[in-house]
């Protein structure tokens, strides 16, 4: 007799539980045959998945993530690349706001970003 037979069909929970429990002994479920899985298998393929990620995930980070990220940090800072970064926190932002040029740019590039 099935696993299945025996589970009131109106108790889908207990189905799935049981389900689950044949499968993992081997069981035959709905007419083929469920291979049982071992825990190892499962460490397995969370290592070829992560080898598989890693040069995707190198790529973000080396690629962009880390120059994001540095040029936020260049950003508060004054720096003249020969001497040494000087922080000055939103000093570079405020005197950006304040600039009309930089206002002109600005509306200039939404204009052609827009058309």
């Amino acid at each position: 007799m099935s696993p299945l037979a025996t589970i009131d069909p109106c108790n889908h929970a207990s189905a799935i539980q049981e389900t689950l429990v044949a499968s993992r002994r081997g069981e035959v479920l709905a007419g083929r045959a469920q291979p049982a899985v071992h825990p190892a298998l499962h460490q397995a393929e969370e290592r070829a998945a992560a080898f598989f990620l890693a040069p995707g995930l190198f790529g973000v980070l080396a690629f962009i993530a880390f120059p994001v990220i540095f040029s936020f940090a260049i950003s508060l800072t004054r720096w003249d690349i020969i001497g040494r970064p000087e922080f000055v926190g939103t000093a570079n932002y405020l005197h950006l706001l304040g600039d009309a040029q930089f206002h002109h740019y600005l509306r200039n590039t939404f204009i052609y970003a827009g058309s």
